[in-house]
C-alpha cells in the first residue's frame, strides 16, 4: 500500500506542474489586456495634459506703466499731513517745510460723462466699512479704502482701475492747492476768532473785551447776518493757494512743500496743482532788470557833485 501511495503522489505531482504553467499562461493572458488598457489610459492622461500646457498662455506680469508728471490728465492727489522741518538750499537759505505722504493712491472707477477719476487712499480693515461700500470695493477688485475722492479729468485713457499713483505725480517747482479741514480752537471770542481791538485798558472803563453793539435802531431793528461774534473757531474746511513743491521722495512717497498746509498731524488732505501759477524750475533765475538811465540827470549829478567837492576844497 505504501508503494501504491507513493506512486499516486507522484503522479499527482508531476499532473500539478504540468497545470501551474497553463494557469500561469492563462493569468498572463487575462492581466495582459487591463495593463494595456492602463497604458494606454496613462498615455492619453499624459498627452492631455502636454496639450493643455501647450495652449494655456504664459502668464506674463502686470508692467507698471510709468506717466511723466505732465501726462497726468487730473490736478490732484490724496495725502497725509506728518509735520513741519526746515531744509536748507544749496546757497544756504532756510526754508520751513510741510512734510506730506502722497498716496499711494489707488484707481478705483473711471466716469466718461462727466469725464472723473475716483481715487481710494489709505487702505482699511473691512468690518470698519458698510456692505454697500464692500461690495463696491470688491467689484473694482481693490483692497478697501479709508478715503475716496474724484477728480475731473481730461483724458481717462492713460489711467486703468487698480492702477497706483505714487510721489512722482509732482515733480520740485510745481505750484500746488493744499486742501484741508483746520484745527478746532472751540467755542473763542471776537478778538482771539476775528482778532479785534478791544476796547479801552483803562480802570473804569468796563469794556475791554466784550463784544457791545451788534446791530442798528429801529432800522432795520435786526443784527445783519455776517455780523463778526463770539463762536467756534477752526475746524472747517480751508485751501491754502500758491505753495510750492520744493522737493519729492519718490521712494518713501514724500513731498515737501514750502510754508504751513492746513490741519492737524496724520490729518488727511487734498494736494493740487494750482491753477494760478505754473511750473518754475529751481536752476532758472530772475533776470537782472537793468534800468535805463536819462543821460541829462546823470550830467546834472555829476556836475553837482564837482561843484560840491569844488567848494570844499576853496574852503
Amino acid at each position: 500500500m505504501s508503494e501504491e501511495k507513493k506512486e499516486e503522489q507522484t503522479e499527482e505531482k508531476a499532473q500539478a506542474q504540468e497545470a501551474a504553467p497553463a494557469a500561469d499562461v492563462k493569468k498572463e493572458e487575462a492581466q495582459a489586456p487591463v495593463e494595456e488598457a492602463a497604458k494606454a489610459d496613462t498615455e492619453e492622461a499624459v498627452s492631455e495634459e502636454t496639450v493643455a500646457e501647450e495652449k494655456a498662455p504664459e502668464e506674463q506680469p502686470i508692467e507698471e506703466t510709468k506717466i511723466e508728471p505732465s501726462d497726468h490728465t487730473i490736478r490732484g492727489m490724496l495725502g497725509r499731513k506728518l509735520g513741519m522741518t526746515q531744509i536748507f538750499d544749496k546757497e544756504g537759505n532756510v526754508f520751513p517745510v510741510t512734510v506730506v505722504e502722497i498716496g499711494p493712491c489707488t484707481v478705483l472707477e473711471l466716469k466718461e460723462s462727466p469725464m472723473k477719476v475716483k481715487l481710494g487712499f489709505d487702505p482699511i480693515k473691512d468690518h470698519r466699512l458698510t456692505k454697500p461700500q464692500l461690495g463696491f470695493f470688491k467689484k473694482a477688485g481693490v483692497a478697501p479704502m479709508r478715503t475716496v475722492k474724484e477728480f475731473t479729468s481730461t483724458n481717462n485713457s492713460i489711467y486703468k482701475v487698480g492702477m497706483e499713483l505714487k510721489a512722482d505725480f509732482f515733480r520740485p517747482g510745481d505750484y500746488v492747492d493744499v486742501s484741508g479741514t483746520s484745527i478746532g480752537k472751540g467755542f473763542q471770542g471776537g478778538m482771539k476768532r476775528h482778532g479785534w481791538s478791544g476796547g479801552p485798558a483803562a480802570h473804569g472803563s468796563m469794556h475791554h473785551r466784550r463784544v457791545g453793539s451788534v446791530g442798528a435802531c429801529a432800522t432795520p431793528s435786526k443784527i445783519v447776518r455776517g455780523r463778526p461774534m463770539p463762536g467756534q473757531m477752526g475746524n472747517e474746511r480751508v485751501t491754502t493757494q500758491g505753495l510750492r513743491v520744493m522737493d519729492v521722495d519718490v521712494e518713501k512717497n514724500l513731498l515737501l512743500i514750502k510754508g504751513s498746509v492746513p490741519g492737524h498731524s496724520n490729518g488727511t488732505i487734498v494736494i493740487q496743482r494750482s491753477l494760478k501759477k505754473a511750473y518754475k524750475s529751481f536752476d532758472e533765475k530772475k533776470p537782472v532788470v537793468k534800468h535805463k538811465v536819462n543821460p541829462m540827470k546823470q550830467s546834472k549829478a555829476k556836475a553837482g557833485a564837482t561843484k560840491k567837492s569844488g567848494g570844499k576844497k576853496g574852503k
